[in-house]
């Protein structure tokens, strides 16, 4: 999958993640630039990692993988999933030189 459709596709879940939980979006209303400043980076980085480290915490409490939860929160349905899943590992697959068809016995 290009990186283009990966940024898309992490914005759009980033997106609807901070609408489903609003201890996330409670939480980045109340960051303190102080904070950012403290820690030597810009407030859009601070609230980066803030979104990072709750999407983190999301993946270890479903004991899945960052870009699982990602791919759950980009898909609109069922099938949009399956094939967001697909593309991905194609894309692995060809990159480490492995036959995606026939490593699954399709």
């Amino acid at each position: 999958m290009p990186y283009e459709k990966h940024q898309i596709l992490k914005h759009k879940a980033i997106r609807r993640i901070i609408a489903a939980h609003p201890e996330l979006q409670a939480l980045l209303d109340n960051l303190e630039q102080q904070h950012a400043r403290m820690l030597g980076i810009s407030m859009d980085e601070y609230r980066d990692y803030n979104i990072t480290m709750f999407i983190r915490s999301l993946a270890e409490e479903y004991q899945v993988s960052y870009w699982e939860i990602i791919m759950l929160y980009a898909a609109n349905s069922h099938d949009e999933l399956v094939g967001i899943y697909e593309e991905d590992y194609q894309q692995l697959a060809k990159s480490i030189g492995i036959d995606y068809d026939s490593f699954y016995d399709r």
